[in-house]
């Protein structure tokens, strides 16, 4: 029984662990097939991921998302594992950002109950039909954090972000 566990453990990394680089840049991700992507110069986010395995805060983020004459939407979250983060084994690696969230619905990192609630607070109904996604990282920048052992070392991916949405063409969008 033992060693049933342990050859399906070893398995299941095996098969996951290889897809680790090509999960955490994001390349999983296509557009949502028929839907396209419409800025919106309204809408603004400030996202602050850590994504590290080994942190005081591993695998969560936090996101204030504002919109012109609504009070701004705010809320920690789990980052998803299998999201467009991958494995969060590459850290804080301003090269990967782009890859990571430009164009990407916010769910392939944010749950989707998350995503729902922020945008709902603004006036938005968000799922399938309108997926809100960075359209534009106005800065980006790894802020200290401290490990689990007490060291200090470069950590919270910290991102500025105008908002767009994927809908169907010709769908209103908020502009």
């Amino acid at each position: 029984m033992r060693t049933t566990k342990r050859t399906m453990i070893v398995l299941m990394l095996l098969l996951v662990l290889p897809a680790g680089p090509a999960l955490a840049g994001g390349g999983i991700n296509p557009p949502p097939p028929g839907l396209v992507l419409s800025p919106s110069k309204e809408i603004t986010a400030t996202i602050v991921v850590d994504p590290h395995l080994t942190t005081s805060t591993p695998q969560y983020g936090y996101i204030t998302v504002s919109r012109k004459r609504y009070p701004d939407a705010t809320a920690l979250f789990p980052v998803q594992l299998f999201g467009s983060f991958g494995f969060l084994s590459l850290g804080c690696d301003l090269t990967l950002t782009a890859a990571r969230v430009l164009n990407v619905p916010l769910n392939s990192y944010i749950p989707d109950a998350v995503v729902n609630l922020l945008f709902s607070q603004l006036g938005l109904t968000t799922g399938p039909a309108l997926l809100p996604a960075v359209t534009q990282i106005n800065s980006q920048a790894c802020a200290p954090s401290v490990d689990t052992i007490n060291v200090v070392k470069p950590g919270f991916l910290v991102l500025d972000v105008d908002i767009g949405f994927w809908a169907a063409p010709g769908a209103p969008t908020p502009k």
